[in-house]
Formats: structure tokens, sequence, C-alpha cells
């Protein structure tokens, strides 16, 4: 059984999200950290199903996250660089976002998890 299977793909994500509110990160870089996650976790490798090489994975997964992050106005992408977008929290909305989690019970039960793991994903950034 993995330490994620009762956690969805959105859920990891959120963890990120509200637990590195300062940070800003490419959607390469949530790939790479998931991609790396996921050869530790074959559970959580059936739920990615990655494509390309290193340099350019790709999940449509997390594509579909991403985006319904960014139209629920959790994410923004700061303008101007067409070439390489750069997500960000939006710190306005951190605090619905803690409590949906805690509605849903996921807080505190997995806050030790996503706590980890965005720390983790703040370390990948960092290589």
């Amino acid at each position: 059984m993995s330490k994620y299977d009762d956690l969805s793909l959105g859920d990891l994500l959120n963890g990120l999200i509200l637990y590195n509110p300062d940070q800003k990160f490419s959607e390469q870089q949530i790939n790479m950290f998931f991609f790396d996650l996921s050869k530790q976790d074959p559970g959580l490798k059936k739920r990615l199903h990655f494509k390309g090489s290193m340099t350019s994975l790709y999940s449509e997964s997390i594509r579909r996250i991403l985006s319904f992050r960014e139209m629920g106005k959790l994410l923004e992408i700061p303008p101007p660089n067409p070439v390489q977008q750069f997500y960000r929290p939006r710190k306005a909305q951190l605090e619905s976002l803690k409590v949906d989690l805690e509605r849903r019970c996921l807080l505190p039960t997995y806050e030790t998890t996503l706590k980890e793991i965005a720390k983790e994903f703040k370390a990948s950034l960092q290589k």
C-alpha cells in the first residue's frame, strides 16, 4: 500500500501550494518532482502516466490539475515570460485552501504527509 493512496493528485498538489506559499515553479519542475516521487511509489506511478524525456516530461493528469488550480485562482502565472512560465500560489486563496482541506478531513489527518512532500518539493527546486 502506498502512503499516498488516500490522497488524490490534486490533494498532493494542494499540499505543495499550501506549505510553499512563496515558491514559484514551472510545470516541468512539478513533472520532474512527481516523476522522481513515482519511482519510489508504484501506486503513484500508475496515476501519473508520464510521457517524454527527463528534460521534457509531460503528464496529462498534472497538466489538468494545474489548469484547474489556475482557473480556480489558487495559482497564477505572472506575465510576461512566454518561454518559461512559472506558477506561484495566490496568497489570498491559501486560507480558503486550508479550510477546504480541513473540511474534507485531510488536515490534520494527512498534515505530516503533505508537509513532508512540500519540503521534498522545495528541496528538489534547489538542485
